[in-house]
């Protein structure tokens, strides 16, 4: 596991971000790059910047204080390190902070946080296929994940969830994900918002009988939405995946036992007749 997370930290996303974060810091106290960039300003942190980086400090971790992996740990100091090396450079050159605000956008683009690509049980979904599967298969337990290509979260969550399918999923239990960010008419039919200011992506839905039994995140009794940590241990307890795989699988060997009683009783029956 922790060989996997170090090759994904080694990925172009993670080391250019990296570098993003803590440039402000290099072109600030390295010289003679510090003379050019910052030519009326010493080469060491003025009051000031220490001040916004203690606050950055203390921003990071109450953000963080219910991250379930380090690497989305990483991922979000990173956000919020930019965006204090956009407000330092501002202050120090406009021309300096709009340059940086342009090499972020093209890494962003050029280098996202790469997608899941190791082994899994799901069925994806989009426009009216899903409700279409839910209406099939009323028997059966689907565990839906409301996703959108562009969400960070999504992103990271997509590997802890493949791996859940992959442990969990028989013939009663299944996976799916919904692209909600494609279809987001169909995705608000299921109470899930998938505009960019959404803080419903990802959400997993467990259906029964083409219901909704139950869902995360949820909202509190102002309408909000509660924050909720995807991990695997969260999800296998919140939905109480052991108990439900249990069960199914015991669907799973009477619907074996049955089909086999059946084709003892059509072989007596021919050497009947």
């Amino acid at each position: 596991m922790f060989d996997k997370d170090l090759k994904t930290f080694l990925s172009p996303h993670y080391i250019f971000n990296g570098f993003l974060s803590f440039s402000y810091l290099f072109f600030k106290l390295t010289p003679p790059i510090c003379d050019y960039v910052f030519p009326r300003d010493e080469c060491k942190l003025s009051w000031d910047d220490s001040n916004l980086y203690l606050f950055l400090l203390c921003v990071i971790v109450i953000k963080n204080r219910k991250t379930y992996n380090w690497l989305q740990y990483i991922s979000t100091s990173f956000i919020f390190a930019k965006i204090a090396n956009g407000v330092l450079f501002l202050r120090a050159d406009p021309r300096w902070a709009a340059l940086y605000g342009i090499v972020c956008i093209v890494i962003f683009v050029i280098f996202p946080e790469s997608a899941y690509s190791g082994p899994d049980s799901i069925t994806y979904f989009s426009g009216d296929t899903l409700e279409e599967q839910l209406e099939k298969d009323r028997k059966k337990y689907w565990l839906v994940e409301f996703y959108a290509g562009w969400s960070p979260a999504c992103v990271r969550f997509s590997s802890i969830f493949a791996e859940l399918s992959v442990k969990y999923s028989n013939e009663y239990l299944k996976f799916g994900k919904f692209n909600a960010g494609s279809s987001p008419e169909i995705a608000e039919k299921f109470k899930v918002n998938a505009s960019a200011m959404s803080r419903q992506l990802p959400t997993l839905l467990l259906f029964h009988n083409n219901k909704p039994q139950m869902r995360v995140p949820v909202w509190d009794n102002k309408g909000r939405v509660e924050k909720y940590s995807f991990s695997e241990n969260s999800i296998v307890y919140d939905f109480d995946l052991n108990k439900l795989y249990e069960e199914t699988t015991k669907m799973c060997k009477d619907k074996k036992s049955k089909k086999k009683a059946d084709a003892v009783k059509d072989e007596k029956e021919k050497k009947n007749d």
